[in-house]
C-alpha cells in the first residue's frame, strides 16, 4: 500500500505511527537546556527546535502532541476503513450486476450459468442462484454436485 503524506506536517502514516508511540520520545539534557528527541526509523532525531527550561515543559509537549498525533492517525485509519468498505461495496455490487447478466443469457444452459456464477462468486448460496435463475434449490444443488463445487 502506498504511503499517503497528509496533514500534520507531512508525516507519512509510518512516521506518525511511530510518534504515536509513547516510548518513541524522550527528553535529553545538553547541559544547558532540555531537549525533545523522537525515535524515528531506528535513530533518535530533534523534534523541536525549541530549547526547554525544565524536563517539565518538554514533557507538557509531548503529551500535547501525543495527543494530536493520535487523533491524526485514528482520522486517517478512519477515512482508509471508509475508502476500503466502499470499494467492496463497489466490487461487490459490480458482482451483483455481472450475476444478473448471467442469468438472463438465454443461449446458456442452466448448467453452465450455476458454473459461472460459482466462480464469479464462489461464497454463493444456492437459494441466491435459485432465485436468480428462477429454479428450484434442489435443482441448483444437483448442478452444483455435478460441477463439483
Amino acid at each position: 500500500m502506498e504511503e499517503i503524506r497528509t496533514a500534520l506536517h507531512g508525516f507519512n502514516n509510518s512516521q506518525l505511527r511511530q510518534r504515536c508511540e509513547p516510548t518513541n520520545h524522550t527528553v535529553t539534557f545538553d547541559g544547558y537546556h532540555y531537549r525533545w528527541k523522537v525515535y524515528i526509523d531506528g535513530e533518535w532525531v530533534i523534534q523541536s527546535i525549541k530549547l526547554y527550561d525544565t524536563y517539565k515543559q518538554a514533557y507538557s509537549h509531548i503529551l500535547f502532541w501525543l495527543h494530536k498525533y493520535s487523533n491524526e492517525m485514528t482520522n486517517r485509519d478512519k477515512a482508509e476503513a471508509t475508502r476500503d468498505y466502499f470499494k467492496e461495496v463497489e466490487r461487490s455490487v459490480e458482482v451483483d450486476k455481472q450475476l444478473y447478466e448471467i442469468s438472463r443469457e438465454y443461449n446458456s444452459k442452466t448448467k453452465e450459468k450455476v458454473r459461472q456464477m460459482i466462480i464469479l462468486k464462489p461464497n454463493i448460496h444456492n437459494k441466491q442462484i435459485s432465485e436468480l435463475l428462477d429454479v428450484t434449490v434442489r435443482s441448483v444443488e444437483m448442478h452444483r454436485k455435478k460441477l463439483s463445487m
